[in-house]
């Protein structure tokens, strides 16, 4: 790979710049290495409540982040110009991430609003919807990434006309890239656990929009005291000239294709990683910032390494064969892992009872499956810069478009792999696929070196470097995919799946994950048991008479049953019960694809066949992108998610969800919202409630089946006269109800004693709240999201916490009667 060509001008500059200037330009690119990351992350979350959750909804987020990244790489060459010296341009580069992220936190409601109202502009037109939200995430996302791939060549640059002698200069400038690194760690890991939890996103914006501006401000003041040759900006090659630098020479077209398979093959594992870390070490936001965490440590490490190469940099081009062979085998090595990590949470976590033990134990397991490939990937890329290929004399040139090529590889593994590898292939076989990549290209770059230079040695690694792969892929076990579905992330412990337990379907998309259905044998038969991610959805047993109730709940309150909109198929149990109330039309949003096959295939008895009647329209989308595109009105929402502390659900308990569910319901129209109980703290319970009751006047919460329903409407709530005896008449409600009192003894009659708050208690609830100074949750805090996966492990009773703190609510006179109807004893 080595070129003998050495363009004029190669010869290093006189210095001009001070020691201390680098040394407070490595300062500060560390500090916006994890601010800007942190800043990212904030602009997704927010930008997620207006595109939607959904699987082609965050592409486009991710698509339009690397596009300015890629747009920002190329483009540096002309804001170079324009700004007159790199340090400069960098200044101007940070403190306009600084300035854009302050002017979203402060106009994020407007904003958000606006967007919105452009989304719905599209409808149920999926490409018209595909191509708004392409261009609401361009408006919001573009102008910070295209100025966050400029910097990395504008400190490129600043290390170019430094005067450095070349081997120092391209060693500095893989130091650099590692620094940003390690500020990406520290921001990956404090964000989530610090800033999130207590100042909220738009607090956190505030925070890093300062020290973005910070940077800006002091970078500019560094710029001013450094000496501007006019001659440098005229002088500098243009972007066609660094692409024709690069192109022009055979050595240099392997450092373009390196760079772009090093993005396609990071970015592509990295998808595949997100969507294992849902089934083997959770679904809450810890649990994905866990992984990223690890990811981008393990990258920090690669790229450290890389920039300590002090001695041998003649050793750079066998040790870039060396690292893709190595990677790619590290990478079929760990991909048998990925079945076997639930062992270790079950074997090592048993006895943990605590949020941080449980951490550190989800911590380990991310070491043991993702650190080391992940290093041997990191040190692929800042290698580049240390090649003899890499033009040192055009370095910031050459980095701006090796960056975009990056960038370009980045984007194209997330489109790919999320939309045709893993849905045709499994992660398995994409993990397998992507480690393969690397292998394939180091052998051809060392029969590349062998045909220069026949060597014994290289020759033999070669020949096995070919073999083990093949021998690895012949001999290794497949998944075990009822021991990787197991569920055990969820609590450290085995519940809805056992050493009896027989798998009956498995469905893998990146849409909702890992959907399966287990049966297990139980006194009267068998069970079947619907699992997302090993987390449960629903059953065909016990649970049922919790699904009938919620659904039985709004059918009673509604004043009218003409249209109604269910958030969350699951087993489709609940949202039968309404259409066999005589709800005339019936929506249900479900972003699950397996879940629709396993509810049609595996539950079609106790839901009725629901997905074939005409009467029933099937959207595959978040219920919130739903209800914000749909101009319909009605009669009842009925939302029933699996857990609140889901990475992403908490956008369905916030004020604006509320405020827009309001808008949605006809006069005398009924929301009804599932409530967790169980792991649940009493603040983050009474804060559910008192968000829900401060966007509806009238709100209710029922306890049925051992679950929490909350009811909420904008009039009095009672139960129109003559219900009862309707529902009771209909032939379809009859073998439901007939369940119902099987399993729990209760009859129609008997469901509104089942009222544990009514309206005049949850406002007593809600003004105690206030009083509490408990946080409302909103888009701009995500305090549930951040709150309730902290209670995930902990083993004592919450359900009875929760319960004695809302009798607190309810009039001393009645509080007897009531702990009896839900269980609870109380002294008299």
């Amino acid at each position: 790979m080595h070129d003998e060509t050495h363009p004029a001008g190669d010869t290093p500059a006189p210095s001009r710049s001070h020691p201390g200037t680098l040394l407070l330009l490595g300062v500060m690119f560390t500090l916006t290495g994890g601010s800007a990351l942190v800043v990212e992350q904030v602009f997704e979350k927010f930008l997620s409540t207006v595109v939607g959750a959904s699987t082609p909804a965050a592409t486009v987020v991710l698509s339009v982040f690397f596009a300015g990244l890629f747009a920002g790489g190329l483009l540096y060459k002309r804001l170079r110009r324009r700004a007159g010296n790199p340090l400069r341009l960098y200044a101007l580069l940070e403190g306009g991430v600084g300035l854009f992220a302050l002017l979203l936190a402060f106009t994020f409601g407007w904003a958000q609003e606006i967007s919105s109202r452009i989304v719905a502009l599209g409808g149920e037109n999926a490409p018209a919807v595909f191509v708004l939200r392409l261009l609401v995430a361009a408006v919001w996302i573009l102008p910070p990434t295209l100025a966050m791939g400029a910097t990395f060549p504008a400190v490129a640059g600043v290390l170019r006309e430094a005067g450095l002698p070349e081997t120092t200069q391209k060693r500095l400038t893989s130091r650099f890239y590692s620094q940003n690194l390690l500020g990406a760690v520290a921001g990956s890991f404090l964000a989530p656990y610090l800033m999130f939890p207590w100042l909220g996103l738009t607090g956190t914006l505030l925070l890093l929009a300062g020290v973005q501006l910070a940077v800006g401000v002091a970078a500019g003041w560094l710029a001013r005291r450094r000496p501007t040759d006019p001659q440098d900006a005229a002088a500098l090659p243009d972007l066609a000239r660094s692409l024709r630098g690069l192109w022009a020479h055979p050595a240099r077209r392997l450092l373009m294709l390196i760079s772009l398979t090093s993005g396609f093959v990071i970015f592509s594992t990295e998808v595949v990683w997100i969507h294992l870390i849902g089934v083997v070490l959770g679904m809450s936001v810890y649990a994905f910032a866990v992984m990223l965490g690890v990811v981008l440590l393990g990258l920090f490490i690669g790229s450290f390494v890389v920039a300590s190469l002090r001695r041998h940099e003649h050793l750079a081009e066998g040790l870039m064969i060396f690292l893709l062979c190595a990677a790619g085998l590290c990478g079929l090595l760990f991909a048998s892992l990925w079945d076997r990590a639930p062992l270790l949470l079950l074997s090592w976590g048993q006895e943990v009872a605590g949020f941080w033990d449980g951490e550190l134990l989800r911590l380990a397991a991310a070491f043991l499956l993702m650190l080391l490939p992940a290093v041997l990937l990191g040190m692929v890329y800042p290698l580049i810069f240390r090649l003899p290929a890499f033009p040192a004399q055009d370095a910031d040139g050459a980095a701006g478009v090796l960056g975009a090529i990056n960038a370009a590889g980045s984007i194209l593994g997330a489109l790919l792999t999320g939309f045709v590898l893993i849905p045709a292939l499994g992660s398995e076989n994409t993990l397998i696929s992507l480690a393969l990549i690397p292998i394939l290209i180091g052998l051809a770059l060392g029969a590349r070196m062998l045909r220069a230079g026949p060597r014994l040695r290289l020759g033999a690694l070669l020949a096995l470097g070919a073999a083990l792969p093949g021998l690895w892929i012949a001999v290794r076990p497949a998944w075990d995919r009822l021991l990787l579905t197991s569920g055990i992330n969820v609590y450290f412990a085995p519940l809805h799946v056992t050493a009896r337990s027989r798998l009956r379907f498995f469905h893998e998309d990146t849409y909702g994950g890992i959907t399966t259905v287990v049966e297990n044998p139980i006194q009267r038969g068998v069970e079947r048991v619907l699992l997302t991610n090993g987390k449960f959805q629903g059953n065909d047993a016990n649970e049922a008479a919790a699904q009938i109730g919620i659904a039985l709940v709004p059918t009673l309150l509604a004043a009218e049953l003409d249209e109604a909109l269910v958030v969350g198929l699951g087993t489709g149990h609940s949202a039968a019960i309404l259409r066999a109330a005589g709800v005339r039309h019936l929506e249900i949003a479900e972003i699950s694809p397996g879940i629709v096959q396993a509810s049609r295939e595996h539950f079609a008895d106790i839901n009725d066949g629901l997905l074939t009647r005409a009467d029933v329209h099937l959207v595959l989308e978040d219920g919130r992108n739903h209800l914000l595109r749909t101009d319909r009105r009605y009669s009842l929402v009925s939302m029933e998610l699996s857990s609140v502390w889901f990475a992403g659900v908490s956008n369905l308990y916030s004020r604006e969800f509320y405020r827009l569910v309001r808008t949605r319901l006809r006069p005398g129209g009924v929301f009804q919202q599932w409530v967790q109980l169980h792991h649940m703290g009493v603040p983050e319970f009474l804060s559910m409630v008192a968000t829900l009751r401060e966007e509806f006047p009238y709100v209710s919460l029922w306890l049925l089946g051992g679950q929490g329903v909350l009811a909420a409407s904008e009039g009095p709530q009672s139960i129109p006269a003559g219900r009862r005896e309707t529902l009771a008449a209909r032939a379809e409600m009859a073998p439901h109800l007939t369940r119902l009192q099987e399993i729990t003894g209760f009859t129609l009659a008997d469901i509104e004693g089942g009222r544990l708050l009514d309206p005049d208690d949850v406002d007593r609830l809600a003004r105690a709240a206030r009083e509490r100074k408990l946080p409302l949750n909103s888009d701009g805090n995500r305090f549930l999201e951040y709150a309730t996966p902290r209670y995930n492990l902990v083993r004592r009773d919450t359900r009875r916490d929760i319960l004695r703190a809302l009798l607190e609510f309810v009039p001393p006179e009645l509080r007897l009667e009531r702990a009896g109807k839900v269980g609870l004893p109380l002294e008299p």
